[in-house]
């Protein structure tokens, strides 16, 4: 698996160039210099995270500051504001930073 970012490496001798993982792998190799450039900087767009919708975010805040749901190993709890849950649900606090 590519660990992201990706960086270009040409040798002074050679025209061509390799692209390196963060973990200093070599993902491909044998690539002409600017074609090399394009790929990795292709890649690395490709890795940038994706935002997610508000609503997801503000449910996983309030899973992460379940305690007693992880300590119990729950997965079967519903988060998110009190409105949207069935009646008689608790709802974990995101404590504000």
């Amino acid at each position: 698996m590519i660990q992201y970012p990706v960086r270009v490496e040409t040798d002074l001798e050679s025209p061509f160039a390799h692209i390196r993982d963060a973990s200093n792998r070599v993902v491909a190799s044998g690539l002409i210099g600017v074609d090399a450039h394009e790929i990795a900087q292709a890649l690395n767009a490709h890795a940038a995270p994706r935002s997610r919708a508000k609503k997801q975010k503000i449910e996983d805040q309030l899973r992460a500051s379940d305690l007693s749901g992880q300590l119990a190993e729950r997965d079967n709890i519903e988060y998110g504001h009190h409105e949207s849950l069935p009646r008689g649900e608790h709802v974990a606090r995101a404590r504000k930073a």
